[in-house]
């Protein structure tokens, strides 16, 4: 905006010289804090840049109020101003005002004295206005009466900034949203070769095994078999035994070796899918992923022999009776570990390689199907305690550890002299502990249990030999839900066989909702298998959500407690497999939405909201949480970084959005300078939430739940809209 001058007869320069934090408590000048008084009139390029403001004649006052302004003098009521007028003068001046000024004020009243006149100028920034090389905006302040020198002039009604609603649609749209870290996996499971070769990968898109729900996955559940690696591992069948069948021949075992490069390659491919899709993977290794060193026919329930590399009571032991006398390594420079942690120590690089595409990794390696469990080492504190602390020094710091609640606690009594047990229950871990960092995986989620074992088959119970008095009646299925919950990490697995015809199956009521509701909601269950089982599966699916069914009281035989499940009315009319898939894991919707309604190029722009988790679980891994400004003209965007944690969005058993106590603040206010240089005029704002390590421009981002929010293109959501001045 160009104004040129005939004649200046008034220099009237005001000149603040704030930081860009101010104190919003205050209501004046005097709450901004100053660094100095450094802004200087710089005569023609000021007044080239000068807007002119309109002037209005007060009849109102009667006196002057506010503070005065002096020439050639700091204000102690304006700190870090400085001054220059001529009272004498009768025509024009300028105002001269720091940028970060109107971070705070929209604006506020310049009023001028003449004789006993009052005029009135609205200091505020006008549409285009541009601001001077040492940020600040200047105004033109017109003579307000002919022949009438200005004999006072003060500042007054400051109208403080303010934040406007944004106009978004805050409720929930109860359809699958896929996200990362949460929700159905699907199963892939790979033998890793010796030579190396090409890993498959699932369809991310599949209809849940005994339903007709349709899901969108982002998560691809790897079981990795080492067989190949092991002399315990029995590579294509059963040892013989007096299970086997007349004639039946003995399987080929693998080789206790070293890891390969090549098959070393192979699991990088594998991993190499999962970063290339929308996905992430939970990853786990076992040495018997088939089960092969299991028998349970009836007749038989029992393991057969170790199947980890050296393990004491491997095949030797199980042809000879003769134990392993050392399961050590013997590879130079590795002589202090066994087979298992070598094996563990190559894949340490794989997992930091990858660290982006990996949800967590399952503890695996021990026992049958690598469900740690049966095999020698699953059996001693002592097994537990070197297994996880090598799963704590290589899977990344970032990265969380599915194990079960008793071999967590047996790690942590041998590591720390504790004393948990069932019955003495390890406290809720400080977040970024060793700890802290253990999850639960359950291979038999919500199987509940018959003859008073509500233990589901044995995935809650567990590790019971191993702590406390080691007597199974030290159990106690409320305790380990309550250490699940404590532990605020990955809980899930997937659910088993269930028996119509089984004595007792009508008294079950675990498996069937609203039971499963109510302990998916308390354990803040984060994932399950698309494939397995569909006998739970269908339970879910014939399940009509409504207040009635979703409601009605229920006994628990565990405890006797007779308890009663949340309605939620969004997903009135539904069928439970629909409610199950869209809550399990964190599932965020923008309650609140405030930004600033225009800010300056040199400024702050404000934020003000509110987040609801309406799913089960947490956001686990920690999230970069980024603001984004998208021109509404184009496609120019501007990023840039904020300091939230989105861990701390915690879920509520009521998770309804009537339930404004489990609304969470969302709230930042960023310089403009963190997005760069951003042009004059109007934006979009978007949040951004995704992996720290994430190398893409929009995969494995975060959705919210809303309507009419998310932008693919960008991987984030639209909170509102604000101008650049």
């Amino acid at each position: 905006m160009k104004i040129v001058f005939r004649g200046l007869a008034i220099l009237f320069i005001v000149c603040l010289v704030l930081s860009s934090s101010l104190d919003v408590a205050g209501s004046d000048f005097s709450s901004v804090k100053t660094p100095g008084n450094d802004i200087v009139w710089n005569g023609a390029d000021d007044r080239e840049v000068a807007a002119v403001i309109d002037v209005a004649q007060n009849d109102t006052r009667k006196n002057a109020s506010g503070p005065k302004i002096t020439s050639n003098a700091h204000s102690a009521e304006f700190p870090g101003t400085y001054f220059i007028w001529d009272s004498k003068q009768s025509d024009n001046g300028h105002l001269k005002v720091h940028a970060s000024v109107f971070d705070k004020f929209d604006s506020f009243i310049l009023t001028a004295k003449t004789s006993n006149s009052y005029w009135d100028f609205e200091i505020a920034i006008q549409p285009g206005q541009e601001m001077t090389e040492d940020d600040c905006f200047v105004f033109f302040i017109p003579k307000v009466k002919e022949g009438k020198n200005i004999n006072m002039v003060f500042i007054s009604e400051f109208k403080q900034k303010s934040l406007v609603l944004q106009e978004l649609n805050y409720t929930e749209n109860p359809v699958d949203i896929p996200n990362p870290d949460r929700g159905f996996y699907r199963p892939q499971s790979y033998v890793i070769p010796v030579n190396g070769g090409t890993p498959s990968f699932p369809n991310l898109k599949a209809t849940i095994t005994g339903t007709t729900v349709q899901v969108d996955a982002r998560i691809v559940y790897m079981e990795f078999d080492l067989r190949n690696f092991s002399s315990n591992a029995p590579l294509n069948g059963r040892p013989i035994g007096p299970w086997s069948k007349a004639g039946a021949t003995p399987p080929n075992y693998g080789t206790t070796q070293p890891i390969t490069p090549a098959a070393l390659d192979y699991v990088r491919a594998a991993l190499q899918k999962v970063r290339d899709s929308e996905a992430v993977a939970i990853v786990k290794f076992s040495y018997d992923g088939q089960g092969y060193t299991y028998i349970d026919s009836g007749i038989y329930d029992q393991v057969i022999h170790d199947s980890e590399p050296g393990a004491p009571q491997g095949r030797v032991w199980y042809e000879t009776g003769v134990r392993e006398e050392s399961d050590l390594s013997g590879i130079p420079g590795h002589e202090e570990k066994n087979w298992v942690q070598y094996h563990l120590w190559q894949l340490g690089n794989v997992f930091s390689e990858f660290e982006d595409s990996i949800m967590v990794v399952k503890g695996g390696i021990f026992g049958p199907w690598g469900e740690m469990h049966s095999s020698s080492y699953a059996r001693t504190r002592e097994g537990y305690h070197w297994l996880l602390n090598a799963l704590l020094n290589y899977v990344p710091d970032s990265r969380s550890i599915l194990v079960h609640a008793g071999g967590v606690m047996a790690w942590h009594n041998v590591e720390y002299g504790t004393d948990y047990s069932f019955t003495n229950l390890m406290p809720a871990p400080e977040r970024g502990t060793p700890a802290q960092r253990f999850g639960m995986f359950n291979d038999s989620y919500a199987h509940g249990g018959e003859d008073g074992e509500y233990d589901d088959w044995g995935s809650l119970s567990e590790g019971f030999a191993l702590i406390g008095t080691g007597d199974y009646d030290d159990y106690d299925r409320n305790a380990v839900l309550n250490w699940i919950r404590n532990q605020n990490n990955f809980y899930g697995g997937e659910t088993n066989e269930l028996d119509e015809d089984e004595e007792g199956y009508e008294d079950n009521i675990y498996p069937k909702l609203p039971s499963a509701l109510y302990e998916a909601a308390y354990t803040q269950t984060t994932h399950l298998n698309t494939s397995w089982n569909r006998d739970t599966y269908k339970l879910w699916d014939d399940f009509v959500y409504n207040e009635a069914n979703v409601t009605a009281p229920f006994t628990s035989p565990h405890d006797g407690v007779t308890r009663t499940a949340i309605f939620d009315p969004v997903y009135d009319g539904r069928n439970g497999m629909e409610y199950m898939r869209d809550r399990l894991g964190y599932r965020l919707v923008l309650r609140e939405a405030y930004a600033s309604k225009w800010v300056v190029r040199n400024g702050t722009l404000r934020f003000e909201g509110k987040i609801q988790n309406v799913g089960f679980g947490n956001i686990v891994n920690k999230k970069n949480v980024s603001v984004i400004l998208k021109a509404k003209d184009g496609s120019n965007t501007y990023t840039a970084l904020t300091n939230l944690e989105a861990r701390d969005w915690r879920p509520d058993l009521d998770s309804r959005a009537s339930n404004t106590a489990a609304y969470r603040d969302l709230n930042f206010s960023i310089k403009m300078s963190e997005f760069g240089s951003v042009p004059a005029g109007d934006y979009d704002i978007y949040l951004k939430i995704n992996d720290p390590k994430e190398t893409s421009t929009n995969r494995r981002s975060i959705q919210f739940a809303n309507h009419d929010i998310w932008n693919t293109s960008l991987g984030a959501n639209l909170i509102g809209s604000t101008t650049v001045k």
